[in-house]
């Protein structure tokens, strides 16, 4: 027989199944901060208008050259060094079709406007001039979902100024943000506590964590949302041309369980090195009297070995009488007796 088979797409097809992909219907609002990121834009705007479902996305980037690469499907267009610091799929701009009914596009004084319809079925749309010449402005309508909540969302660990409707959101967890971040092999690691006065009694530090990845965050422990305390939480952002996100969108971590327990050792190390050094600086009776609970917190105990005294915490104070072994048989004897 010399009959043979190779591999083959149905386009059609794998464009419609890719809608179910997304992680969710705001994942669109992520990706487009996420390409004004890559263009060197200082800023992006959203500007929604909830009567005319519009949604207006603005930056201030270097702008598309070849149009045609935005709406190329697995191509991102990106030069080499984004290519090889950040590996963009070329799927991302997918959620926003998916998300709009109609879009136009325009940059570089270059315009082109389609219904969502047409292009996911391969249509052809024409080029047209624009006064867009600095930058990127993208117009989806349709856009039934208020992004507001979403956007807050994914800019709270950005690393440039996200505007909606005219508002720049927080970015408290941003490497820019104002924290004291400090780097490492996996990443930038914000670690709450480990600079500040251990205080009496108080367990300081804590083990849950923030994830994020190209500023857009991946894992949180516990599913607890994050609150604007940076205080409660330690902030990683890893290094993205070491880690990977899963397609299309990066929700999760490409072997996540691996990561986050090196992230967590990586944490429990800094407060061993912090724990040592408090000992070897603190008198002896200050560290029993104050620090049981945080050695205890960081599995750090073994570093009470040499201490000589005896940590004020494991101490109690008896607040009744004794009683005494022969207390307890006549009790023992009294409660059978009635019983029986």
């Amino acid at each position: 027989m010399n009959a043979q088979v190779q591999l083959k797409i149905n386009e059609q097809n794998l464009i419609k199944h890719l809608k179910l992909a997304f992680a969710s219907s705001t994942t669109y609002l992520s990706e487009l901060m996420q390409n004004a990121r890559r263009a060197g834009a200082s800023r992006v705007s959203f500007d929604y208008d909830l009567d005319a479902a519009k949604l207006v996305i603005s930056d201030d980037g270097c702008g598309i050259t070849n149009l045609q690469t935005i709406l190329t499907v697995a191509e991102s267009g990106w030069d080499q060094d984004v290519v090889d610091a950040e590996h963009p799929y070329g799927i991302g701009f997918l959620s926003a079709l998916f998300a709009a009914s109609h879009v136009c596009i325009e940059s570089k004084g270059q315009c082109i406007e389609f219904d969502t319809e047409t292009i996911l079925n391969f249509g052809t749309v024409p080029i047209r001039k624009s006064d867009i010449v600095m930058g990127t402005k993208l117009t989806l309508s349709g856009i039934l979902e208020h992004p507001g909540d979403a956007l807050k969302r994914f800019a709270k660990g950005y690393p440039i100024d996200i505007h909606f409707n005219g508002q720049s959101l927080p970015r408290f967890h941003a490497l820019n943000g104002g924290l004291n971040f400090q780097t490492a092999d996996m990443g930038d690691f914000f670690i709450y506590g480990i600079d500040s006065p251990i205080k009496k009694g108080l367990i300081e530090g804590t083990k849950d964590i923030v994830v994020y990845l190209q500023g857009i965050e991946i894992y949180a422990s516990g599913c607890v949302p994050v609150r604007n305390d940076t205080k409660v939480r330690n902030i990683i952002h890893l290094d993205p041309r070491k880690y990977y996100g899963n397609l299309p969108d990066r929700t999760s971590l490409i072997n996540e369980e691996e990561i986050i327990d090196e992230i967590r050792h990586y944490i429990k190390d800094q407060w061993s090195n912090r724990l040592k050094a408090d000992v070897s600086i603190y008198p002896a009776d200050v560290i029993a009297a104050h620090y049981y609970s945080i050695f205890a917190y960081w599995d750090q105990l073994a570093l009470l070995n040499d201490i000589p005294f005896i940590p004020t915490e494991m101490l109690g104070v008896y607040d009744i009488y004794p009683i005494l072994p022969q207390d307890w048989e006549d009790t023992y004897s009294m409660v059978k007796n009635v019983v029986m």
